[in-house]
């Protein structure tokens, strides 16, 4: 991945940040329900892309963005700089632990994080790669506390985890008194399983929604229509 990438209203300089764009970001930013949200907060930034999408879907919302590492931290407030969308994010180097013990002025409507979620294994060789990869940085249980504390009555919580994961996250949100309301399964192909989830909880059981998405269409490596449908607003080209 180069180390700037253009969408349509916004650029990403991702030389710092130990995690690069990926396709992640992308459908999370693009697929969260962010209408009618006046304070969010972006739980591991890294670049910024989540809260700049945010921004550029929501004109009316504030946005804090938070990050445990320093460079990310500073590449994030870089990359918001530049944007269109300066006047309405700030982003803290702190982590969501520290940010939850500061005390914030505000709830937040919308909690948005793409979390760390290998558990076990050898971690990344890079201290930041590993930071921004591993649940011993901020497990789910930290995650789930942290925007337990955060979250305003009515407000969501929107992730995107692999998809064996999801089901373990889901079973400690109830714990935590959150409990899902929109469910979507990502393929690469309609040929493949799931390799991805993207889940938005809230504070009491609703009923709940259920949908799928493929990247890719059947054959060769073109984008699914569905896809396209989906980030047209974000990547050049579509």
């Amino acid at each position: 991945m180069s180390e700037s990438f253009r969408l349509k209203q916004f650029s990403i300089q991702q030389s710092q940040s130990p995690l690069k764009l990926g396709t992640d970001a992308m459908l999370l930013g693009s697929w969260s329900s962010v209408d009618g949200h006046r304070q969010v907060l972006d739980v591991g930034t890294g670049t910024g892309i989540l809260a700049l999408m945010v921004a550029q879907r929501n004109p009316d919302c504030q946005i804090t963005a938070i990050d445990v590492n320093e460079a990310a931290a500073r590449e994030a407030r870089l990359n918001v700089a530049d944007s269109p969308f300066s006047d309405r994010i700030s982003v803290q180097h702190t982590s969501l632990q520290e940010f939850v013990e500061q005390g914030s002025a505000s709830l937040f409507d919308l909690i948005i994080c793409n979390p760390p979620y290998f558990d076990a294994g050898i971690q990344a060789p890079d201290a930041g790669r590993a930071q921004a990869r591993h649940t011993v940085y901020l497990s789910f249980e930290a995650l789930l506390e942290g925007s337990q504390a955060l979250l305003s009555g009515a407000g969501q919580m929107s992730l995107i985890l692999p998809s064996d994961q999801g089901e373990v996250f889901l079973g400690l949100a109830r714990d935590f008194g959150l409990f899902p309301m929109r469910i979507h399964w990502v393929r690469s192909k309609p040929n493949k399983l799931p390799n991805r989830v993207l889940l938005e909880l809230v504070r009491s059981p609703v009923e709940l929604e259920e949908s799928e998405l493929c990247i890719h269409a059947a054959e060769g490596p073109a984008y699914s229509q569905e896809f396209i449908r989906l980030t047209k607003d974000f990547y050049l080209g579509m």
